[in-house]
Formats: structure tokens, C-alpha cells, sequence
């Protein structure tokens, strides 16, 4: 549209102005077209400054947009390999998790096992102490006994004693010289009698043998 304006005064001119003109009237009508063409000239060059200027705008937008195209690819890339990284450790880490759940799976089932054999082992231990109360209270029945049979014994022992001296008295040892005849006078019995409780058959006796008297 510039380009026609720029041209279409001329042609008017030159198709318009009359053959018989005066020559400084043609002058001046060719200063005035000459005049126009200039400042369409001047436009023009006006109008093409600033699309030229627009232009380095647009290209330095551009520019910009593709610095930032190149740059959000770049952090595209690094959000890629970042992501990848990430995912990557999100899968050692549930790795590392199934690992720690298996390992704390076996330590609950050890854990399960001790009280298991804890609870096992207290009511062995409930058991024992039972039977130790019982064999205690055992050991204090058979201590009571112990002392009765003791006590018993010191009884006995005070019969036997007495009833040794009381053999002792009753019993008489032979001594050289003695017979069953001297024997029974002097204890106030008969011959007969003492053969019978010291169960002899004959009259002979001799040095150092025991007699029961009666």
C-alpha cells in the first residue's frame, strides 16, 4: 500500500499535467511531486526503521524463546535424569525396606519364640518351685521324724543303758574255784535253776563264762 502511494502521484502527474503548461509550472509541480516522493520516501524509510526495529524485537524475543525453549529442554533433560535417579533410589530404598521388613519379620519371630520358650520356661519354673515347696515341706516332715526317731533313740538308748545294768546286776562271771553248787548257795538258788534259765546240760562250767542268775 506504500508502494502505490509512493508511485501514484508521480503517474498522476505525468498523465494529468497539460502539454502546454508553462515550463516553471511544470518546475514547480515537479518540485511539489519530487517534494511528496521524498516524504513518501521519508516514510517509507520511517515505516522501515521500524519494522526493522520491530524485526530485531521479534528476533530478540525469539531468541529469548529459544534460549528458554533450549533451557527448559535442558531442565527437561535434567528433570529426566533426575527423575530417573529419584525413581531409582525410590526402588533401592523399597528394596532396603523389603530387606529391613524381612529381617524385622525374623527378628519378631524370634521375638515370638523367646516369649513362647519365656513363657514355657515360667511355667517350668512355676512347676519347680511347687515341687520344691512340696520336697520342703517333705524335708520339714522328715526333719520332725528325724527328731522323733532322735528323741526315740535317746529314749532307747536310756532303756539300754538301764536294762545293761540291770543284765549286768543279774549276770554272774565265772571265777576260778566256782561251781553250779557254790554259785547257787551263794545267790540264795539251786542248781537246777541255774542250768535252766542259762540252758546247760551238765554240771561243768568254766573260768571267765557268763551266768544268768535269776
Amino acid at each position: 500500500m506504500r508502494t502505490l502511494l509512493l508511485f501514484s502521484p508521480f503517474v498522476i502527474f505525468l498523465a494529468c499535467s497539460p502539454i502546454k503548461s508553462s515550463e516553471q509550472e511544470g518546475e514547480h509541480q515537479l518540485e511539489l511531486t519530487l517534494h511528496e516522493v521524498q516524504t513518501n520516501i521519508d516514510d517509507f524509510r520511517h515505516d522501515l526503521h521500524c519494522y526493522q526495529a520491530e524485526q530485531k524485537i521479534l528476533e530478540g524475543k525469539l531468541q529469548h524463546q529459544e534460549a528458554l525453549l533450549q533451557k527448559l529442554q535442558t531442565k527437561e533433560g535434567d528433570d529426566k535424569t533426575k527423575t530417573h535417579l529419584l525413581l531409582r533410589d525410590l526402588h533401592q530404598m523399597g528394596n532396603n525396606f523389603k530387606a529391613e521388613n524381612e529381617k524385622n519379620q525374623d527378628f519378631f519371630e524370634k521375638i515370638e519364640k523367646l516369649l513362647s520358650h519365656s513363657q514355657e520356661t515360667d511355667i517350668a519354673l512355676t512347676q519347680y518351685k511347687q515341687k520344691i515347696t512340696e520336697l520342703e515341706k517333705m524335708i520339714l516332715s522328715q526333719n520332725r521324724r528325724f527328731e522323733e526317731i532322735s528323741s526315740l533313740k535317746q529314749t532307747l538308748q536310756s532303756l539300754a543303758t538301764a536294762l545293761d545294768v540291770s543284765l549286768s546286776e543279774n549276770i554272774y562271771i565265772v571265777k576260778p574255784g566256782d561251781s553250779l553248787d557254790r554259785i547257787a548257795k551263794n545267790h540264795r538258788t539251786s542248781v537246777a535253776k541255774l542250768k535252766e534259765i542259762n540252758d546247760l546240760k551238765h554240771d561243768l562250767i568254766v573260768v571267765g563264762q557268763k551266768l544268768k542268775l535269776p
